[in-house]
């Protein structure tokens, strides 16, 4: 009785006595529980979008200062499924997300995306397989400052042979589904952060992509914006079946992933 006591006059001393506060505060967690525990899905039947196979990565190999960046890795991301990739910095996370992005190339193993094989092409045969099938979402959106939203989203197909009237249309529906309808003409400098990300999302999409890579798309957003950027990669799948591979710092992001990934000095040590 005498902890449970305790515990009461912490919270009221923490909420300067004001019940209501404490309610609010505690049905909001309930609600983000709820919310994090409906998110997750088992994939574990889905077909395979990304495999890594005995993958490691050395840098200076034949050195005497050589780096093992990752050390036979073993990864399948499926389709639909989030996937989080945590670890400490130097635990080998962005070079098996380049990796899997085919901007690197691994010393030993091998990349599959949608079963074909990243090695096996050559520089211009990735090139355009990249483009169409991988959506890349980054931390810091890179969109261009001198093209209004709608252009800087179509980006992606002006490498391909989509006609005008099918980027424009398809491009809109994007833009319109992550909240930004009324924004079309906008310039990145008249977004918030928040906004920016959405469009780096809508940009993401644009080709259909099989997969998503995201490279701590949270790192610069508050709290809400990042757990809305979470809804969007949740409805992204639901609707297109698209596998979505995020690294982040963020336990609370890691938490609305439906699997999550730990890398410690260049391997998985859970999944």
């Amino acid at each position: 009785m005498t902890h449970k006591q305790d515990l009461i006059d912490e919270l009221l001393q923490i909420y300067n006595g004001d019940l209501s506060k404490i309610s609010k505060d505690l049905s909001s967690r309930a609600d983000a529980y709820k919310k994090v525990q409906k998110s997750k899905k088992d994939f574990s039947g889905a077909p395979i979008i990304a495999r890594a196979v005995d993958v490691s990565k050395t840098f200076n190999p034949g050195k005497d200062n050589k780096v093992e960046a990752l050390a036979s890795v073993n990864v399948d991301i499926r389709q639909g499924e989030i996937a989080a990739l945590v670890g400490p910095s130097g635990s080998g996370k962005s070079t098996l997300l380049n990796i899997f992005a085919g901007l690197d190339k691994p010393t030993d193993g091998k990349i599959e995306i949608d079963g074909q094989s990243l090695g096996e092409m050559t520089d211009n045969q990735l090139s355009t397989f990249r483009n169409n099938q991988i959506g890349f979402v980054f931390q810091f959106f890179y969109l261009q400052p001198f093209l209004d939203l709608q252009t800087n989203v179509e980006v992606p197909t002006m490498f391909n042979r989509t006609s005008p009237k099918e980027r424009h249309d398809y491009s809109a529906k994007l833009i319109d589904a992550v909240g930004l309808g009324d924004r079309l003409k906008h310039l990145p400098k008249e977004l918030s952060g928040g906004q920016m990300q959405r469009a780096a999302i809508a940009r993401a999409l644009i080709n259909k992509p099989r997969l998503i890579i995201a490279d701590e798309p949270t790192g610069n957003l508050d709290s809400a914006n990042a757990q809305a950027i979470m809804d969007l990669f949740e409805d992204v799948r639901q609707k297109h079946g698209t596998a979505v591979l995020v690294v982040t710092h963020d336990k609370n992001i890691a938490k609305r992933a439906d699997r999550v990934l730990t890398l410690k000095d260049g391997k998985v040590i859970s999944s």
